[in-house]
């Protein structure tokens, strides 16, 4: 869910001249500016945004918590919402996210990597992102792979490469991470120590 004041997006006409470069030269790891978002509500002059495409950001899986709007409407609703929307921000800030989704992490963690190398031929396209940060990054847990969103500060000029923006999101993640790894780097591990035990055994004799 993203929250914003009346008049922070830019148009629609805008943001599609601004992202042509996007649809001409087709860099992979994109989520296109017109399937972005779905506008389900305007209260106050406050629009809440949710995404339409079957994944979740990094900071929906892993800061927030959906809130419960059930049976609420009005101001009532329109405040829930923003508290909800304070308190993940305040979680994400602190790098205390909720105790949930951990099962993903090595999935997550492997598909940023992925999305990293597409960061690196986009910028060498001459497309620079401009706000590459764990909101903009979605998850699909279906096909198991990382895509950017939101375009909006998109530009052809930076001061280097995005990749340390996906290098933040990941040594972020890893925090998340059981004591001594996920079970997947756990069994790495060990493999890799029996294996080493048989090449010495295998010398000794």
């Amino acid at each position: 869910m993203k929250v914003f004041n009346k008049g922070e997006r830019k148009s629609g006409k805008e943001e599609w001249e601004k992202t042509k470069i996007l649809r001409e030269k087709k860099p992979e790891g994109v989520i296109y500016p017109e399937s972005e978002c779905t506008l389900i509500g305007n209260y106050k002059g406050r629009y809440a945004l949710f995404s339409p495409y079957g994944g979740k950001s990094i900071y929906e899986l892993f800061y927030v918590l959906p809130p419960n709007l059930e049976g609420l409407e009005g101001d009532e609703l329109t405040d829930a919402i923003e508290d909800a929307y304070e308190a993940d921000w305040d979680r994400y800030e602190a790098e205390q996210p909720v105790d949930r989704n951990k099962h993903l992490l090595p999935d997550v963690l492997a598909a940023l990597e992925v999305l990293k190398g597409h960061v690196r031929k986009m910028n060498e396209m001459g497309i620079f992102h401009g706000d590459l940060a764990d909101g903009n990054v979605v998850y699909d847990e279906t096909t198991k792979t990382a895509k950017l969103i939101d375009f909006g500060y998109m530009s052809a000029e930076s001061e280097g490469s995005e990749e340390g923006s996906i290098d933040e999101i990941i040594r972020k993640l890893k925090k998340l991470e059981p004591k001594g790894g996920s079970k997947k780097s756990r069994r790495r591990a060990a493999s890799s120590k029996r294996r080493t035990r048989r090449r010495l055994s295998s010398r000794s004799r």
